[in-house]
């Protein structure tokens, strides 16, 4: 995702990737992250980011078809996407500030 994110920034128009990591080969970057990653974060503008409210819903529609369970940690599109467990950080500053 980071060398697709970077590539934009350098020039590049057309990303190539996969729903939910699936694919072919390694590399392939998942375009559940990148697609958010440009519009939310860097602020491009493109084709996919006009349909961002209905990427969870393709990244489902991918999984069932698959026949794979969905990672629900994933980033933007699943249900623990956005958890965070910052108790775990708050004991470790009082154990040693």
């Amino acid at each position: 995702m980071a060398n697709s994110l970077t590539a934009v920034r350098a020039g590049v128009t057309q990303i190539q990737g996969t729903m939910n990591g699936f694919g072919e080969r390694c590399g392939n970057a998942n375009l559940c992250s990148v697609i958010p990653g440009l519009v939310l974060k860097m602020g491009y503008e493109c084709t996919a980011g006009n349909n961002l409210d209905k990427l969870t819903s393709a990244s489902r529609f991918v999984s069932e078809i698959a026949n794979l369970s969905h990672n629900k940690y994933q980033p933007y599109v699943e249900e623990s996407a956005f958890a965070h467990k910052g108790g775990i950080h708050v004991s470790a500053v009082q154990r040693n500030p």
